[in-house]
């Protein structure tokens, strides 16, 4: 948080793991901006990444556990309904992170006040899933000048162990199951406005982005895999 407590009135963006209430710390108001995605792929995504990447947070609880282990080990607080937990954030504000009320013991009205918060605090929910236009909403609503994007760190391992899902898990997820719903309500609002005026944005932007890519991609994979071979060998 040192970067925030010294964070100056022209500072106009700041990015990293925060969970709400992190503007506490800013010196005027701030809007946020998040992605949510389908809870299970996002619960695979996380234990896979874990289990793969030694300098992960998450690390040391994926080690030698299965991805249903991991899940119910109640040792890492994303995995139960984690966004609904990012979206409450830390209600004790001791390190603006993330909701920690004992595993299990969300309820309806936590879902409810994280979709207050979404509401009131954020721009209009992207979805990881579409996201490129996800990404033209927030260009909109914060009237940025560009948008395009590299990819980094895809992993097709989803279909490998997403079999593993079964109903003993739902619990896990069932509130982030009505968050994200909610959350593709308000994106296919906001997307169908922004359609009325611009009919042609999507496929601009991606004529747009498949250029960029084509000059920076490349060199931008080699860098990382560079980083990766001095911090991890």
């Amino acid at each position: 948080m040192a970067a925030l407590k010294i964070a100056k009135q022209e500072d106009r963006y700041f990015a990293g793991h925060f969970g709400f209430g992190v503007h506490d710390l800013l010196p005027s108001p701030a809007k946020y901006v998040t992605f949510l995605r389908d809870p299970v792929k996002r619960l695979i995504s996380l234990y896979e990444y874990s289990r793969v990447t030694p300098g992960s947070f998450y690390f040391r609880h994926a080690q030698n556990r299965s991805f249903k282990e991991f899940i119910e080990s109640h040792s890492v607080f994303e995995t139960d309904n984690g966004m609904v937990r990012f979206l409450l954030g830390d209600l004790r504000r001791s390190d603006y992170f993330i909701c920690r009320k004992p595993f299990r013991s969300l309820t309806e009205d936590d879902l409810l006040q994280a979709i207050e918060n979404l509401r009131a605090h954020f721009a209009p929910p992207g979805i990881t899933e579409q996201f490129d236009r996800s990404l033209l909403l927030i260009q909109q609503a914060f009237a940025l000048p560009n948008v395009e994007y590299l990819k980094l760190n895809e992993r097709g391992s989803a279909a490998r162990i997403g079999t593993e899902w079964d109903e003993s898990l739902e619990p896990y997820v069932r509130l982030d199951r009505q968050l994200y719903q909610w959350a593709l309500g308000e994106n296919e609002q906001a997307w169908n406005a922004l359609v009325a005026e611009r009919p042609a944005a999507l496929q601009e932007f991606e004529f747009r982005n498949r250029k960029y890519r084509r000059f920076r991609q490349r060199p931008y994979d080699a860098y990382f895999r560079l980083k990766d071979y001095f911090l991890y060998r």
